[in-house]
């Protein structure tokens, strides 16, 4: 947002436009199967959707309760193992790209002042 925002106090104020579409379409607030359908696909656009699934299998795989309940939960999120390396490979890839964006709309930026 710094990148296409010309003082701190704009980005600020864009910051809830941001997070707030990543709360709801992430799974974090709202369960995947009660977004309607039209929108579900949102949720691959969303970077929290790929944290939170990460920390769900972080934080669930090495269960020590009742393990059909723990497998219940990983797979009602996606995050069983067999996922969490696309899941990783999507947030680098979405951390890479964000940033030659940025650093494109800076130089582009500083190139039209100059």
């Amino acid at each position: 947002l710094g990148a296409l925002t010309s003082d701190p106090d704009q980005a600020k104020e864009l910051l809830p436009m941001t997070i707030l579409p990543q709360l709801l379409f992430s799974g974090f607030f709202v369960p995947i199967h009660q977004i309607p359908q039209a929108l579900r696909w949102l949720q691959w656009l969303m970077p929290l959707t790929y944290t939170f699934r990460l920390a769900i299998n972080e934080e669930v795989s090495n269960c020590l309760g009742e393990r059909s309940v723990c497998l219940g939960v990983l797979e009602e999120y996606n995050a069983t193992d067999k996922y969490i390396r696309g899941y990783w490979t999507v947030l680098i890839l979405m951390l890479i790209s964000l940033r030659l964006l940025s650093i494109y709309l800076l130089y582009r930026r500083a190139n039209m002042n100059s």
